[in-house]
């Protein structure tokens, strides 16, 4: 039997997996400039790759308790794509593709680039020190 979890929705851009204790805001108050970027996927890559669950787990998504699709998908389903919203079209799904990095750079990144990232180990932190 396959296992499900439940991904609750708060508000527009905010999606919460309570039994890891990971949330996903992709407004403006978490990344400083709005995003039109669906939190489910980002969510699910946590989900995923940080909390090690199966990509075979169903993803069963809740807005106040109410189902918000009319059937659940795997993780790998959600975390293999994105909704973004343009605006002035209607939201579509694509296809997750990770920003390339280089392994090893001359110039490094400094912490401040990294703050909101979904892809950073550092995501969504809003400050940061550094101490010796």
């Amino acid at each position: 039997m396959t296992e499900t979890i439940v991904v609750e929705y708060t508000g527009s851009y905010r999606a919460t997996h309570r039994d890891s204790g990971n949330t996903i805001d992709t407004s403006d108050s978490a990344y400083g400039r709005r995003t039109y970027k669906d939190p489910l996927g980002p969510l699910c890559r946590v989900i995923r790759d940080e909390v090690g669950f199966s990509p075979d787990t169903l993803i069963h998504v809740e807005r106040d308790g109410v189902p918000v699709f009319k059937r659940d998908h795997s993780l790998a389903y959600w975390a293999d794509h994105d909704v973004v919203d343009e605006q002035t079209k209607v939201a579509k799904r694509i296809k997750y593709r990770a920003f390339d990095v280089p392994a090893v750079s001359d110039h490094p990144i400094p912490l401040e680039a990294l703050k909101g990232h979904h892809n950073h180990p550092n995501r969504g932190i809003l400050d940061a020190g550094v101490t010796a």
